[in-house]
């Protein structure tokens, strides 16, 4: 992300911070609203920020930004690929790829400064964030197969739960390990690849295994592609399914790993999120409530932008984002909705697609994807 120069600069922090990829043409309201805005050469793919710090990654680089500001903090060396994966205590957390394939993967922390704090070594995936939970995060290690949980200050191991590669006599060469990890705030999940694909629940503070739930029974079919958890009540809300298929819905039992709800929402990606005890899910240009018990709510029917793959014409799937109990929804535009009935409430955004981290005092948006110019934008929350 290459950074320009600050086109307004009115002091604002940013609260708790939330990851999300971006890359998306916006068309923005009136600019009272602007805290600061930073032209780039080369739009970001993902953002975190906390209190003080926004994060965004391009192509080979992550670069640092002041929350108040959009002044620039640090960037980290070039190299092959760079991702940002959390930003959490004042830390962030980036990975990389060498140059040389042949090489490892290296999992980076910096202070809000540019100082290294710590450079790790492995097979880890930076599709999705890290989560961390206490000052652990954690983080599945694909070529020792097991979960670690790294203590954030100084990436010492705190506890590794192993996953030994399947028996031998089970017809099956994949890593055990699959995908991400996510948190509920409370426990640590994973997806486990069997003969069959499983669900496994640890503890974030000792990683001991809580239980497992297959997921589904053909290894190679189906990811957990986003969790949640339900407020108000002892359950998570799981999207599963694979790349291209049918998607299910299952609410699931946080002590027991029990399926206590199933439903199908067809084949496009979907989108979740969990909001006042309703299970919110956006497929395609259907936007549906759920209540804890997998019955429909409410349903909503949506614009959605049409995106060009391979010379074929598809729907852009949208983004549900949940910060201090305020929904947004991100399709032809940003809006707030009520999780009560799907109606808007405000509009952030009134076209454009807007990928964006939002807090309860700030939100930040980026626009623009390696090569095409671009910039990062924060805006009041309200405005």
């Amino acid at each position: 992300m290459h950074l320009g120069r600050v086109r307004k600069v009115v002091g604002v922090a940013v609260g708790v911070g939330v990851v999300v990829a971006v890359g998306a043409v916006l068309v923005l309201r009136a600019d009272d609203d602007r805290v600061w805005k930073i032209e780039t050469r080369s739009g970001p793919d993902r953002l975190v920020a906390d209190d003080a710090t926004v994060c965004g990654s391009d192509h080979q680089q992550v670069v640092c930004l002041d929350a108040a500001t959009g002044d620039e903090l640090f960037r980290t060396p070039s190299t092959h690929l760079a991702a940002v994966l959390s930003m959490s205590e004042g830390t962030l957390l980036a990975g990389d790829v060498p140059e040389d394939p042949k090489e490892d993967t290296n999992l980076r922390a910096y202070t809000r400064d540019g100082r290294e704090l710590w450079r790790i070594s492995g097979n880890y995936a930076y599709d999705r964030p890290i989560p961390v939970v206490d000052g652990v995060a954690i983080v599945p290690e694909s070529r020792v197969r097991s979960i670690q949980g790294l203590d954030l200050s100084t990436g010492e191991p705190v506890w590794e739960t192993p996953y030994p590669a399947p028996q031998a006599d089970v017809d099956y060469e994949g890593p055990l390990l699959s995908g991400s990890t996510f948190t509920d705030g409370e426990n640590v999940y994973a997806t486990l690849v069997g003969p069959e694909r499983q669900l496994v629940a640890l503890d974030a503070a000792t990683g001991t295994e809580l239980w497992k739930t297959t997921v589904d029974e053909f290894a190679s079919a189906s990811h957990v592609h986003q969790l949640h958890g339900i407020g108000g009540t002892d359950s998570i809300a799981a999207v599963v399914g694979p790349l291209v298929g049918e998607q299910r819905l299952l609410v699931i039992d946080r002590a027991s790993g029990d399926v206590s709800a199933e439903v199908s929402l067809g084949e496009r990606p979907a989108a979740l999120a969990t909001v006042d005890g309703t299970i919110v899910v956006l497929t395609g240009e259907e936007l549906r409530g759920y209540s804890p018990d997998g019955d429909e709510l409410w349903t909503q029917t949506v614009e959605v932008s049409e995106m060009t793959a391979d010379q074929e014409t598809v729907l852009y799937s949208g983004r549900l984002l949940v910060v201090d109990d305020t929904l947004y929804l991100d399709t032809t535009g940003v809006w707030t909705i009520d999780p009560a009935t799907g109606e808007r409430t405000g509009t952030v955004v009134d076209e454009g697609v807007g990928p964006f981290v939002a807090t309860s005092e700030l939100i930040v948006i980026g626009d623009g994807c390696c090569p095409v110019p671009g910039y990062v934008e924060a805006r009041r929350v309200g405005g």
